[in-house]
C-alpha cells in the first residue's frame, strides 16, 4: 500500500484527478483524454487498462514493483497525459 499512496499522492500532483482514493492495491485516474493516455503508455511498455465504462485508468500495483518503477511510470504517464 505504501507504493499505491506514492503513486495516487504523485499523479495528484501531476493535477490528474484519481476516480477514487485507493483502499487497496489499484489506482483509478481519468485525464482528459484516458483511452488516447492509455494507449500511449501501451506502446511505452506499461501495462494498464482503460475502463470504458468509468473513462479512466486502472493500474495494479503488484507485489514485485518497486519504487523506481513507479517513478519511471509517473515520468512517462508526465509525458503522455492526454
Amino acid at each position: 500500500m505504501t507504493l499505491t499512496e506514492f503513486l495516487s499522492k504523485e499523479i495528484e500532483a501531476l493535477g490528474i484527478n484519481l476516480l477514487i482514493k485507493p483502499t487497496m492495491n489499484i489506482v483509478a485516474f481519468r485525464t482528459s483524454n484516458s483511452k488516447k493516455t492509455a494507449e500511449e503508455l501501451r506502446k511505452t511498455g506499461w501495462f494498464v487498462s482503460h475502463v470504458p465504462r468509468l473513462d479512466c485508468i486502472r493500474v495494479v500495483i503488484m507485489p514485485h514493483l518497486k519504487r523506481r518503477h513507479i517513478e519511471a511510470f509517473l515520468k512517462d504517464l508526465n509525458k503522455t497525459v492526454y
